[in-house]
Parts: structure tokens; sequence; C-alpha cells
């Protein structure tokens, strides 16, 4: 009989300390530079899972999953992305640059996955 409760209380605090992990939130933390300077305000389209480069037709952005924008100072960290390979294409301007500001842009390629949940990186962008 002590051996039947002895095993219930075992088994018992087995199941109550088996609880479920949090789910992991994606976080993809980005800087925006051009010249070596954060740029601010500029607007960060993302295409999930895509291995092919989606362009920078600003005519076409409806084929973008997703749009963000960085702060004032150029950076800005955007949370529950999908995991995959997702392609980030940014499109702004440089008011420093000209006596109207330029138009720059400039994308890259990032991969989310189980093993790497956030991701921080500079988007280096090129007047155009």
């Amino acid at each position: 009989m002590i051996r039947n409760h002895f095993t219930f209380l075992i088994l018992l605090a087995l199941v109550a300390s088996c609880r479920p992990e949090p789910a992991a939130t994606t976080q993809v933390c980005i800087d925006i530079k051009h010249h070596e300077e954060l740029i601010p305000n500029t607007k960060v389209y993302f295409k999930y899972n895509d291995t092919i480069f989606p362009g920078y037709d600003l005519n076409k952005l409806d084929i973008f999953d997703a749009v963000f924008q960085v702060d004032e100072n150029g950076q800005g960290c955007f949370k529950n992305i999908p995991l995959g390979n997702h392609w980030l294409v940014a499109h702004g301007r440089d008011e420093k640059w000209t006596a109207d500001g330029a138009p720059i842009r400039g994308s890259i390629r990032i991969s989310l996955d189980v093993n790497r949940y956030s991701l921080d990186s500079t988007i280096y962008v090129n007047e155009y």
C-alpha cells in the first residue's frame, strides 16, 4: 500500500514538473546605414519565405508580406517574423546627401530557424 502511494506521488511530481516550453518569439533588429551614418525613418519591406530577390520596383510593393519603418535613429526591431528565408528591402531618403535629399535603397537576405530566433543586422543602402 505504501509502495502504491509512493509511486503515485512520484508520478504526480513528474507530471506536475512537465510544463510546456514557452514559444520563442522571433525578432529581427535592423540598422540602416548610408556612408556609415544611420538613416532615420526608412521603410523596410519583408518578403517571407523566398530565396529569389524580389527587386526594388516601387510600383510593385504589393508583393511584400510586411512593411516596417525604422525609428528616427535609423534602427528598429521587429517581432513575430515567421521562421524561414526572407528578403528585406529598404527604401528611404538620405536628407544629408544632397540639398533635396537622395533616394536610397538596399537589401539583405536573412534566415530564421529553430536554432536562431533572433537576428541583428545592418542594411547598407546606396543612392540611386
